[in-house]
């Protein structure tokens, strides 16, 4: 039975087991919070926050969520007035209280941005990565997988099968493909020229991807219950890792969901999604109805303690823990941290080249995989180094 308070309780004892109160005598104010953003593509903007303290500490958050950031950035502009002068401890405490859920998305956003880079601040003091916040390293690598779909723009057959032939050439021994978006028949999708055109592209990567590529499919929420079912007949072909996403993940469809899920496992294929509930209150119905093999929860929405929550009941129900992460660097490493510490780690998503413009943000090599796996990065706090002069500076005040 599920018991969200033991679960809490247990993050919390983890926290506090391992991590020691900030020194009184070390200068922990909170001076600054800045705003940068970084264009990808046409579609795409990343949105960062930058937290620096009078010690000479920076830490970094991620916000970016393309259609919102607009918003993100009115509620970013909200919460800093409270944060600035304050001192670390304090305004963790603050965050902490403050109902992300009760406000919309774009505030869930903008609090987990700065709890990310809370963490980070707070890590480098204690000269710790960042994931040693929230429990002992179990793993220095991590698998991953290469999401090919925002940076396919030639969708034909011929386009889709490139871009897989070069996501493998880098190094990655999975892939995800999200091949239906000509579907628009909410009500027969299965019947649509549509669903045809997707069927054939998932062929195609088949076809240069050998048996030793783990292909997964991203649905999008676009079929209904019952085309879903027919999906799973159709695909069972593919040999997938998984499949996400085929019907909307509302906790009206959870019976729906295990309905489906039934249906594939037969087929030896898993179910993912849950990639827009908001933390453990929200997904935690899922998880203990038994609606996904795998569960892929979304920092920005849980929260960086709120994914390590639904990681430990994920794993306590026998659910997989695959993040959705399909952004920027920030987010990738926050990731990574905590898929080294959390109880099991399926694998890690990796948005691949949406454009080749985004390179001189971060050193590509950092997180360019070796043999389909990803080193978690090194030292204290997150790790990594965001190259400044490839920012714009967003303006809060």
């Amino acid at each position: 039975m599920w018991q969200p308070s033991k679960v809490g309780i247990l993050t919390d004892i983890i926290y506090q087991n391992l991590v020691p109160p900030l020194s009184d005598t070390i200068s922990s104010n909170i001076e600054r919070v800045e705003l940068f953003t970084h264009r990808v593509s046409d579609y795409t903007e990343f949105l960062f926050v930058r937290l620096s303290t009078v010690g000479g500490q920076f830490g970094w958050g991620e916000a970016s969520f393309n259609q919102l950031n607009g918003q993100v950035v009115v509620a970013l502009g909200m919460l800093v007035e409270a944060l600035e002068g304050s001192p670390l401890q304090e305004v963790k405490s603050y965050l902490s209280g403050l109902p992300a859920w009760k406000y919309g998305r774009a505030y869930q956003i903008a609090l987990s941005a700065l709890e990310q880079a809370l963490n980070d601040v707070e890590a480098q003091w204690l000269g710790v990565p960042f994931g040693s916040l929230f429990g002992s390293r179990k793993r220095d690598k991590i698998d991953c997988y290469a999401n090919i779909n925002r940076g396919t723009t030639d969708r034909s057959r011929a386009g889709w099968a490139k871009r897989a032939e070069r996501a493998i050439t880098e190094g990655f021994s999975a892939l995800k493909i999200a091949p239906f978006d000509r579907i628009t028949d909410k009500d027969l999708p299965h019947l649509s020229n549509g669903f045809l055109h997707g069927i054939d592209t998932i062929s195609a990567v088949r076809d240069v991807a050998s048996s030793n590529i783990n292909l997964m499919l991203d649905c999008h929420w676009r079929f209904c219950p019952e085309s879903a079912i027919f999906l799973v007949d159709e695909v069972e072909r593919f040999d997938l890792g998984w499949l996400e996403a085929p019907i909307l993940e509302d906790h009206l469809a959870i019976g729906d969901l295990c309905k489906v899920r039934r249906k594939a496992n037969e087929l030896n294929i898993k179910l993912a999604g849950g990639e827009y509930l908001d933390g453990l209150r929200a997904t935690a119905p899922f998880l203990k109805s038994g609606a996904f093999d795998v569960i892929n929860p979304d920092i920005r929405l849980c929260g960086v303690k709120g994914a390590l929550d639904v990681a430990v009941e994920a794993d306590a129900q026998g659910i997989l823990y695959a993040p959705h992460n399909h952004l920027g660097p920030v987010m990738t490493a926050v990731n990574l941290h905590l898929l080294s510490v959390v109880p099991h780690a399926l694998t890690l998503e990796m948005q691949f080249e949406e454009t080749d413009i985004d390179v001189d943000l971060i050193d590509p090599a950092v997180f360019t995989p070796v043999n389909g796996r990803l080193k978690v990065p090194e030292g204290s706090g997150l790790g990594i180094d965001i190259n400044m002069n490839a920012l714009s500076s967003v303006p809060l005040h």
